[in-house]
């Protein structure tokens, strides 16, 4: 039997009919004109960097103490009396941060055999007053040795560098961002991202001799200049142009 095409019937017609309508003012079913396609974004993605030089306004000593003993209680006793006593020297300095470090225990052998043991323990002073750390090593190297200096840029001194420097890139990032607008012929430039970074400097050792064990009057200061680390701020910006 021949197949024709169904005719809808009157409640389908109508309901359709009234679906087009509905269609119709909502633009549901016209394609989009080309007027109304919205213009690619243009980004530009870019760095600043601004730096200074920062004179190093904090110091950080260690010192250690070390014995050889073949007794291991003897040892420790040994260790923590020298270590007490620093400490005591140490605690009366005003202005200098004291706190005691690691303590190592090793044993000494000879023909894969333990003929003894070595032990040390640290001290660690740290003070924005160069003068008194450096004078407080010279004296407690009647016993302890000392294994490292350090300079570095105070807390409070590389935030209020970092304020000013952040300043700067914001100051940059205008300026640049201005000027790719103009030589790419844009009219107007709005800001889409700005990440902005700071770096703290790492510490700066001071290379020295190790100092040997000495009585205070042969032990003096170490002569030292805390010379300078570098404050770095970066501000990564993207923008789109108009």
């Amino acid at each position: 039997m021949p197949l024709t095409p169904s005719t809808p019937s009157p409640t389908h017609a109508a309901i359709l009919s009234a679906a087009l309508a509905l269609a119709a003012p909502l633009g549901l079913a016209l394609p989009a004109c080309a007027d109304d396609t919205p213009e690619p974004m243009r980004r530009i993605a870019f760095q600043v960097e601004r730096t200074s030089q920062v004179d190093n306004d904090r110091v950080t000593a260690i010192m250690r103490v070390t014995h050889d003993d073949v007794d291991p209680a003897r040892l420790a006793g040994r260790v923590n009396a020298d270590m007490s006593w620093a400490l005591e020297r140490a605690r009366a300095v005003e202005q200098v941060e004291v706190r005691s470090g690691q303590y190592r225990t090793n044993p000494v052998r000879e023909r894969q055999r333990i003929t003894g043991w070595t032990a040390s323990q640290e001290l660690i002073l740290s003070s924005g007053a160069v003068e008194r750390v450096t004078a407080l090593v010279g004296a407690l190297q009647e016993k302890l040795q000392l294994a490292s200096l350090e300079f570095s840029v105070s807390d409070a001194t590389r935030r209020e560098v970092e304020d000013g420097l952040i300043a700067q890139v914001i100051a940059g990032y205008q300026a640049r961002a201005s000027l790719i607008r103009d030589a790419l012929g844009a009219r107007s430039h709005e800001l889409a991202r700005l990440d902005i970074h700071t770096s703290s400097p790492p510490p700066m050792p001071v290379r020295m001799h190790a100092a040997r064990l000495a009585s205070a009057e042969s032990a003096p200061p170490p002569a030292v200049e805390g010379g300078t680390s570098t404050v770095t701020v970066t501000a990564s910006a993207t923008i789109e142009l108009r």
